[in-house]
């Protein structure tokens, strides 16, 4: 059975940067599990949840430690996360479901953890900050989802109005980000960066996504009108 096991079903197309670096680091133990375990992607869901909500809790109690603990197990989250999709992709055990499931963890928990750093650092200020942060999230994917689904009636990835040099742009930032700068900024005691960092670049994108779209229609616009005369 082992041997009919193919890893590079494993790779999915168009993720973004950091997915793919820890991807790389996380590889090893993805194919033991995928090799060893009989874990299914459903059962690896369940239990990152597990792990995110308890994440939830150690960050929102504040901090050092306990908020080295919920950013450690945020990461282990993600971890979780990567290897669900593999052993899906790799095993053949797609679903829509769990398609659903893994997409819907991630659009709660995210946001979830970003209050829960604001609330951990005890400050209005920072609730403020990671308010905004969490806002950007849901604004992002509900305003791709929106223009995609009713506006072009499709699902093709929305184009950027940029040389194909810089396409590569597109690929650095997404909220994937999140968990390795939680991370970081808990290590050294500065996870009000964190919320800065998603406050700040998370409201640009959105508002740059808004823009973007804008300039497609126009462009479309003229285009038909000119294919009219």
């Amino acid at each position: 059975m082992t041997e009919q096991l193919d890893f590079s079903k494993a790779k999915k197309e168009h993720d973004e940067y950091t997915v793919r670096i820890i991807k790389i680091m996380v590889r090893p133990l993805a194919r033991f599990v995928i090799k060893h375990t009989t874990f299914t992607p459903n059962q690896v869901s369940f239990l990152s949840l597990i792990v995110g909500i308890t994440s939830v809790i150690f960050i929102a109690w504040g901090g050092y430690f306990f908020t080295l603990i919920g950013a450690s197990l945020a990461f282990l989250y993600l971890v979780f996360d990567i290897i669900d999709g593999q052993i899906a992709r790799v095993k053949g055990l797609t679903s829509k479901l769990g398609a659903w499931l893994d997409g819907i963890l991630s659009f709660v928990l995210i946001p979830l953890m970003l209050l829960a750093t604001a609330v951990g650092l005890k400050d209005y200020f920072a609730l403020f900050l990671g308010s905004l942060a969490a806002l950007c999230f849901p604004l992002q994917f509900t305003f791709i989802y929106y223009y995609k689904a009713e506006i072009q009636s499709n699902t093709e990835r929305i184009k950027i109005p940029l040389p194909g040099k810089f396409q590569f742009l597109r690929y650095l930032y997404g909220m994937i980000i999140f968990f390795p700068l939680l991370l970081l900024s808990a290590i050294f005691n500065k996870t009000i960066y964190t919320l800065w960092f998603f406050a700040t670049v998370g409201t640009l994108f959105w508002v740059m996504l808004l823009l973007v779209q804008l300039i497609n229609l126009h462009q479309e616009a003229k285009s038909s009108a000119s294919k009219k005369n």
